[in-house]
C-alpha cells in the first residue's frame, strides 16, 4: 500500500515539476471519451469488465531532455464481474487517474502512432461478494491504483488502447486486469494539426 502511494505521488509530482520548469507546447488540448472492456473464460470460471471514462489533456510536450511527455487526467466508472463455480462477485468503481503520463517524443523522435504510458490514481469501489455460507456481503473501500498501457493512434480523433490496471488492495479486494478499448476526442483534436505545423516551422528556422 505504502509503495503504491509513493509511486502515485512520484508520478504526479514529477509531472508537476516538469510542467513548472519546461516550455510547454500547449496548443493542442483535448477532451476525450473512452470505452474499455475485457472478457475471459476458463472452464466454469468467467470474468467481465467494462470501463467508461472522460479524459482531459492537461499539458502537452513536457520536455525531458530530448524526450517529451504528455500529462492527462481521466475520470472513469468501472464495472467488473467474476463468476467461479456459481460464486458471483461484482465490483462497481469510480476512479480518477491523477497522472496518466504518455511518452510523446523519445530522444528527438516523435511518437505519432504508438505512445506507451504509465498511470497512477485513486479508486472508490463498492464490492459485493459471497461469504462462506453463500450469502451476499457488501463492502466499500478506497484504494490507490497503478497501471501501464499503449495508445495506438488511428487518426487525429480516435485511438486504440491496450492497458493493464490494478488497485493495491489485498485478497478478494485486489482487482486487476488487461483491457482493450477505444478513445475518441470530442474537443480539441482539430487543433493538433496546426500545432504540429507550427512546431515543424519553428524547428526548420532553428
Amino acid at each position: 500500500m505504502k509503495g503504491s502511494l509513493c509511486l502515485a505521488a512520484a508520478l504526479a509530482l514529477s509531472a508537476v515539476s516538469v510542467h513548472a520548469q519546461s516550455a510547454l507546447k500547449t496548443e493542442a488540448r483535448t477532451v476525450s471519451l473512452s470505452l474499455d472492456g475485457s472478457f475471459d473464460r476458463y472452464g466454469e470460471s468467467r470474468s467481465d469488465e467494462l470501463r467508461a471514462g472522460l479524459e482531459f489533456e492537461c499539458a502537452s510536450e513536457l520536455k525531458l531532455g530530448r524526450s517529451a511527455l504528455d500529462w492527462n487526467l481521466e475520470a472513469y466508472y468501472d464495472y467488473a464481474r467474476s463468476d467461479t463455480d456459481g460464486a458471483v462477485t461484482n465490483a462497481n468503481s469510480a476512479g480518477l487517474d491523477l497522472a496518466k503520463i504518455l511518452l510523446s517524443r523519445w530522444k528527438g523522435t516523435e511518437l505519432e502512432v504508438i505512445k506507451p504510458y504509465l498511470l497512477a490514481g485513486v479508486e472508490l469501489t463498492w464490492l459485493t461478494e459471497p461469504d462462506e455460507e453463500g450469502e451476499k456481503v457488501s463492502s466499500r473501500f478506497l484504494s490507490p491504483t497503478v497501471g501501464a498501457g499503449l495508445e495506438i493512434k488511428l487518426n487525429k480523433r480516435a485511438s486504440l488502447n491496450a492497458e493493464f490496471r490494478q488497485n493495491m488492495e489485498g485478497g478478494a479486494r485486489r482487482i486487476a486486469g488487461v483491457t482493450l478499448g477505444l478513445t475518441y476526442a470530442i474537443f480539441g483534436a482539430d487543433e493538433e494539426e496546426p500545432a504540429k505545423t507550427e512546431k515543424a516551422a519553428d524547428e526548420k528556422k532553428n
